[in-house]
């Protein structure tokens, strides 16, 4: 079975009308998410790089704007809690008391 024109013309539309709907949906994207140029949202931006950094004394930042979901507590090592742990008991050896 031979392609006729009218098959070739109807599939070429099709494919120009999604490359098109395609071209347009990307701009749209792009369009919304685009960073902004003005001089006022580049300072905006500047001052929030500057409170990040040093955050006014008196400010009062809840957990729930920083967006911390939990508190972490270092723990030192295990090496060095087992050094620390045979200082103390030397420490008791030699003075005949615990600690220091």
């Amino acid at each position: 079975m031979l392609a006729t024109s009218s098959n070739v013309l109807a599939n070429v539309v099709y494919l120009v009308g999604a490359v098109f709907l395609a071209v347009v949906g990307i701009i749209v994207v792009w369009w919304r998410h685009r960073e902004p140029t003005s001089v006022d949202a580049k300072m905006a931006s500047f001052q929030k790089g500057l409170s990040a950094l040093a955050p006014d004394k008196g400010a009062v930042v809840s957990v729930r704007d920083r967006g911390d979901h939990f508190k972490v507590r270092p723990v030192a090592p295990h090496s060095a809690n087992a050094r620390l742990a045979a200082e103390a008991s030397a420490d008791a050896d030699e003075n005949g008391e615990p600690g220091g």
